[in-house]
């Protein structure tokens, strides 16, 4: 586990401790607050952002996947 992932899970952590009711959005809201890293750029908000993603229970960006009939290639002849 890299050093940014051990201090973003911590920083979580202690989230969810002050918030122990807040869920969905709130949570959020809350997490969003008390991003620990400065700019919110490079590596360290890729971290951030993929160990929010974990806590809050939402899927990874690259497992979000079209189904296979909106893509060009299926699409119905006029």
């Amino acid at each position: 586990m890299t050093t940014w992932r051990m201090h973003a899970n911590a920083v979580i952590a202690q989230v969810r401790a002050a918030h122990p009711d807040a869920a969905g959005d709130e949570l959020r809201a809350h997490l969003r607050a008390a991003y620990p890293f400065g700019e919110r750029r490079y590596w360290p908000y890729a971290v951030w952002c993929q160990c929010v993603r974990e806590a809050c229970g939402l899927p990874r960006r690259c497992q979000i996947v079209k189904p296979v009939t909106e893509l060009p290639l299926f699409a119905e002849e006029p």
